[in-house]
């Protein structure tokens, strides 16, 4: 599955997601616009929208409006969201491979807290939203 970096301030992040839409979105709602998404592989782009030209762009990348996609792809989202990774990819991926769900989810939090050298934790929000937006889809 296709991997981007999150564009922010702090840490390096990744994001793990099917297509970029479904990443462009996850970090919009994640960052607010504060973020960007950028790929290895020189795809499209989500610029960071502190200066404005956001609603252009929502416009030109969901013709069928932003929000209608976010409520039909939100469990995509929530996934792309809960797949966020600080630090080495591989690395974290490696390490985590034979563990069981619930080691994995123990083991992301120390992952999380011994590579995060900022006081914005962009993983654990990440990973709220997901859990927030998994819970309301089963209501």
């Amino acid at each position: 599955m296709p991997v981007w970096e999150i564009v922010n301030p702090s840490d390096h992040y990744t994001i793990e997601a099917a297509d970029f839409r479904i990443a462009a979105a996850a970090v919009l709602v994640l960052g607010r616009g504060a973020f960007g998404l950028t790929s290895d592989e020189g795809g499209a782009e989500l610029p960071v929208f502190l200066l404005g030209g956001a609603d252009e762009y929502l416009e030109e990348t969901w013709p069928e409006g932003f929000g209608e996609y976010l409520q039909k792809n939100q469990v995509a989202i929530a996934d792309c969201l809960d797949s966020v990774v600080i630090g080495n990819r591989r690395a974290y991926l490696a390490a985590t491979e034979m563990m069981s769900p619930k080691q994995r989810a123990k083991f992301r939090l120390v992952w999380q807290d011994e590579h995060r050298s900022s006081t914005n934790d962009i993983g654990r929000g990440a990973w709220e939203i997901a859990a927030h937006i998994m819970e309301s889809t089963r209501l």
